[in-house]
Order: C-alpha cells, then sequence, then structure tokens
C-alpha cells in the first residue's frame, strides 16, 4: 500500500480509494493512518463474496443460492462439461478472441487485453497460478468447441474469479454456471480457503 501512495504522489493524483482484502481492525484502522489513508466511513463500501472451501463436496453445493444450484445442474444435464486447460498461446489467443467479442457485445470496458496477458505471462509459483477453464457442449458434434472460458487467479490462500466468456449456445446452457463450479472445486484441489467470486 504504501509503495502504490507513492506512486499515486508521483502521478499527482488528488485521490485514491482502495479497498484492501484485509479483515478490518484496530491495526488494519491504525495501519492505515501511518501511511496518510483514512477510512471513509460514510460512504458505500465495495465488497466481495467469498466462499469458504474447508467443506466436502456436497456441503459446499447445498450451501450455494438455490439459483445457482439449479443453473449448474440445468448445464450439467445439458451435457456441459468444463475442465482445466493448458496454458498454451493458442489458448490464451482464444480466450483473448472470445472476451473481446463478449465486450462488444455487451458494451463494457473490462479488463485490458494487455492486463490478461501479463497476468498470463507471470511465472507460476506456491502462491500464484493462472488458471484458464473450458467449457465444452459433449452433445454437440463439435465437442471440442468451447461455449464458454473463465480465468481464476490463485493468490496465497485465495483463488479470485478474474473473467468468463460464454458464446450464445453456452448461455442458453447454463456453462457459466458449470465453468464457476469446476473452477471452485480446482480451487479447493490446489490447497486453497477462500474462493473469491468478486464484487
Amino acid at each position: 500500500l504504501n509503495t502504490i501512495r507513492r506512486f499515486a504522489l508521483q502521478r499527482k493524483w488528488w485521490i485514491l480509494r482502495i479497498a484492501p482484502e484485509i479483515e478490518w481492525s484496530d491495526s488494519a484502522k491504525q495501519g492505515l493512518s501511518m501511511i496518510g489513508g483514512r477510512w471513509l466511513s460514510n460512504s458505500a463500501v465495495w465488497a466481495s463474496g467469498r466462499i469458504q472451501l474447508d467443506k466436502d463436496e456436497q456441503t459446499m453445493l447445498m450451501q450455494l443460492k438455490g439459483k445457482w444450484r439449479n443453473a449448474l445442474r440445468k448445464g450439467q444435464k445439458a451435457g456441459v462439461k468444463a475442465s482445466v486447460c493448458d496454458l498454451k498461446e493458442e489458448n490464451i489467443e482464444l480466450l483473448l478472441k472470445n472476451y473481446t467479442d463478449l465486450q462488444n457485445f455487451r458494451k463494457f470496458i473490462g479488463i485490458s487485453e494487455s492486463m490478461i496477458r501479463n497476468l498470463f505471462e507471470q511465472k507460476e509459483s506456491f502462491n500464484w497460478k493462472f488458471n484458464l477453464y473450458y467449457a465444452v457442449n459433449e452433445n454437440m458434434s463439435k465437442s471440442d468447441s468451447p461455449i464458454g472460458s473463465l480465468v481464476t487467479i490463485k493468490s496465497g490462500d485465495t483463488c479470485t474469479y478474474l473473467i468468463g466468456t460464454t458464446n450464445e449456445v453456452g448461455r442458453k446452457l447454463q456453462a457459466n454456471s458449470v465453468l464457476l463450479w469446476e473452477a471452485l472445486l480446482d480451487a479447493k484441489r490446489l490447497g486453497c480457503r477462500w474462493f473469491d467470486i468478486g464484487g
């Protein structure tokens, strides 16, 4: 945070608002004030949804909201299968193309291509991993053609949902729910304690 603060001062930013992923405590307040920050208690705060991964698979499934469980079951019954994808250049190119198509279709800015590439190119370690998942429809003749994709980032004991894409077929078949469930189970296999589904 101090490094970010110094960068902001160099760039002559007027304000820097952050939502650090830390428990809010007296020591957090003290640390924030030591670097010149202050708590904005009168404004709406950003929060993130986190799923605890220390339960068995069935218990985790039952703790999900009914709407997500129903979408997941619908996708599974329709033949949607999600799996971890090799981090090859052609797979990243396909991901970026699909994400750009989604940005254009939904008319949003989202995460830049350069940031996704930089994250992909980071060297994997015990505390860091870029995870790519693809979904296919096993009932289609071209089952090797992805109907959806999803990226998570493992950092420390948490996997964070970064981006997800689905094409028209994938949206109808609830591919995103199947992808999220596979990513959640994979985070558990990777030894994570938390899955962060975003704010």
